[in-house]
């Protein structure tokens, strides 16, 4: 088995590519502090509080860094919407946008679906008017006690399956389940493709949480056979309010960034040194999965998701 540079081995047993049963779950890593996150790290309080922006309690200093160029989201309500309807996905210029406005409830938007295989136990998932970042409606991922749940883009990739940025808007219910002993693991990102001789590798975005309720943010890839991923330090709290997620992966270049509201995670930020073993995508997947036990089950609410040839930014789209 393969170390990388920064890199922790995935010892959590997650569900495969193609595999509809859960598979017997352990241990991951170090859960009283980030496994594979860089050394020297300071915890130092977050600079970022504001309801609708705030993703943590603190972060380290090795974990991220201010991107100059980024956006974050508008000023928000009480409840961390903006209560700006107008500005979700209509007459923007991006190759996808989906706010999930004026669509079937309990439904999913046209050109998007429920992936077919990866997909197993979970609750429900579907179109909900229980709560939006703008707007009245986004998507609601109940994740019963463990399962994967993913709604797939099924309007053909072109050029994003070798590069592109994303974004959504991302909401966990609180209180979060808490593991009783171990970890839990978490997806929020999961998007498929072939790599090497006779492999899919699944390349995630996700966390992994302790005991204590705090967690670490993990570039996680899962192989046919295997899987490997790179963790913050474990300093995030889920916070009752929006965050802003963006992500971007280059196949050629063998490069992948995750930033939350508008802050570059630059401890999961993997290059060709780390070798992220990023494929050719054949599905660009949103949603979420558990797989180990979570009581009572984790509620996610997405909303504003969006893929396209540049950086999208959170502010104003």
């Amino acid at each position: 088995m393969r170390l990388f540079p920064l890199m922790f081995v995935v010892s959590i047993a997650c569900g495969a590519e193609g595999d509809d049963d859960p598979i017997a779950s352990s241990t991951e890593g170090d859960s009283s502090g980030g496994a594979g996150s860089a050394s020297g790290a300071t915890t130092q309080p977050s600079t970022s509080t504001t309801a609708g922006t705030a993703t943590t309690a603190s972060t380290t200093a090795a974990d991220s860094t201010t991107d100059d160029t980024a956006t974050t989201p508008g000023s928000t309500d009480d409840d961390g919407s903006t209560g700006e309807p107008g500005l979700g996905c209509a007459n923007l210029d991006l190759l996808v946008c989906e706010d999930f406005e004026g669509e079937p409830l309990d439904g999913y938007p046209e050109g998007w679906g429920k992936r077919a295989s990866g997909t197993w136990l979970g609750n429900t998932m579907g179109v909900a008017d229980d709560d939006a970042y703008r707007g009245t409606q986004s998507l609601r991922i109940a994740g019963g006690e463990n399962g994967a749940q993913w709604l797939s883009y099924n309007g053909g990739l072109g050029g994003l399956a070798t590069e592109h940025w994303g974004r959504m808007f991302v909401r966990v219910q609180t209180p979060a389940p808490v593991p009783q002993d171990g970890v839990l693991h978490g997806d929020l990102f999961e998007s498929r493709g072939p790599y090497g001789e006779g492999n899919t590798n699944s390349v995630r975005w996700g966390i992994v949480e302790n005991t204590e309720g705090n967690f670490q943010w993990i570039y996680n890839v899962q192989r046919s056979s295997d899987e490997f991923g790179t963790g913050t330090d474990y300093t995030y709290q889920w916070m009752d309010a929006w965050f802003c997620m963006e992500w971007h992966h280059d196949q050629v270049a063998q490069e992948a960034t995750l930033w939350l509201d508008g802050v570059e995670v630059t401890a999961i930020t993997q290059s060709a040194a780390t070798n992220p073993e990023i494929p050719v995508f054949d599905d660009i997947s949103i949603g979420w999965a558990n797989y180990q036990s979570a009581v009572p089950e984790f509620v996610v609410h997405i909303d504003e998701v969006a893929l396209d040839d540049a950086r999208i930014g959170c502010d104003g789209v």
